[in-house]
Order: structure tokens, then C-alpha cells, then sequence
């Protein structure tokens, strides 16, 4: 596994043979999608956004991506894909198709540690870590409410779905392990990527 927080440098790699079809992982919101825009853009590739294959308003992911339709349009694509969401190595294992290289984002921050790490690598079982989650978040829940003087809303107080999918994703297929490169990307390279 390749560390690099340069797009250069996964560009020159992209470009040293012919990837048929190349995935970007990482968490909601790591950038993922400017990386494989930046990346199809200069190397002529098609982007597939796993987004655009979503029913919309459901809160979870894996169960309602258009799997039928995402295969369809991968098996029709003649020029090399790249393809990248979040679980993107479940999506594809459920479409029995292997990428070529795997691109991993990692939210860095500036002083260099590892901003998603505590949800990413979960040691121990899972389920007592999501449980553990559950009751801090119920916990800051009633301290809100308390500081507001607010009634407790329960339904503000469970884990999104999609963080939960997120969550037990990485501690099964450890996608940033997996990774042929890992796109290091920390908080003042982000703001540079967005101005430019």
C-alpha cells in the first residue's frame, strides 16, 4: 500500500498501465468525488458517482443502491471507470466485480492524525462498539436537552443508518488495508483543493 497526499502522484501510477477500473473508498464527506473528477478529467476515464445510482430519502445505502442498473452501466463502458462512494467494496462484491486499484481517502488533519480512525479501524465486537456509540450519543442527547430545557426527542438520540453502514463496513472489509494507494487529504490541502 502506496501513502501519497499528492493527486500527481496517483496520476502517474494510473497512467503506468491500462486499470480497466479503478474504486475510490472513504467516509461520507472525504472527498471522494473531487478526487475522481479531478482524476477522470485529466485522464479522459468516465466517473461513476455511487450517488447517482441511490433511491433517494431512505437514510441507509447499501440496501437501496440500483444494483441492476450500476452493473449495466459498468458492463457498457468501453473507456476505463472510475467508480467511488462510501461501502464501495460491499457494493461491488454484491456486483462480483474486482477493482483493478483501490484508492483509500483519509481525512488527515493538519498535525497528521487520522480524523475518521476511532469509527474506521474498530477493534473488539462491533456490536458492543455501535451499543457503546448508541449510549454516548443518548447521553449528549439528554445533556442538550437539559442545557436547552428542551424534552428529550428520542429518535435524535439513534445513530444515522448510514454512519451505522459506514461504520460496520470498515470493521468488516478494512477497505483502507485493502487499498493499493491511500490518498492522505488534511484540512489546509482540502481548502487549497476547493479554491483551486
Amino acid at each position: 500500500m502506496e501513502g501519497t497526499s499528492e493527486i500527481s502522484e496517483i496520476v502517474t501510477k494510473l497512467k503506468s498501465r491500462d486499470f480497466r477500473l479503478i474504486a475510490i473508498d472513504g467516509v461520507d464527506g472525504s472527498g471522494k468525488s473531487r478526487l475522481a473528477s479531478k482524476l477522470a478529467n485529466k485522464l479522459g476515464y468516465v466517473h461513476i458517482n455511487l450517488d447517482d445510482y441511490l433511491e433517494k430519502h431512505h437514510g441507509g445505502f447499501l440496501g437501496h443502491i440500483k444494483y441492476e442498473l450500476l452493473k449495466t452501466k459498468i458492463e457498457n463502458l468501453e473507456v476505463p471507470i472510475i467508480i467511488e462512494g462510501v461501502c464501495l467494496l460491499a457494493v461491488l462484491k454484491k456486483l462480483k466485480k474486482d477493482p483493478e486499484l483501490m484508492i483509500y481517502i483519509k481525512r488527515m488533519s493538519d498535525d497528521g492524525w487520522w480524523r475518521d480512525k476511532a469509527i474506521c479501524e474498530v477493534s473488539g465486537d462491533i456490536d458492543e462498539f455501535m451499543s457503546k456509540e448508541e449510549n454516548d450519543l443518548k447521553k449528549l442527547c439528554e445533556l442538550e436537552a437539559k442545557m436547552e430545557g428542551k424534552e428529550l426527542d428520542p429518535e435524535e438520540c439513534k445513530i444515522p443508518e448510514l454512519r451505522e453502514e459506514i461504520i460496520r463496513y470498515h470493521h468488516e472489509f478494512r477497505p483502507h488495508k485493502k487499498a493499493d494507494i491511500v490518498f492522505n487529504l488534511s484540512t489546509a490541502k482540502e481548502s487549497n483543493a476547493a479554491e483551486s
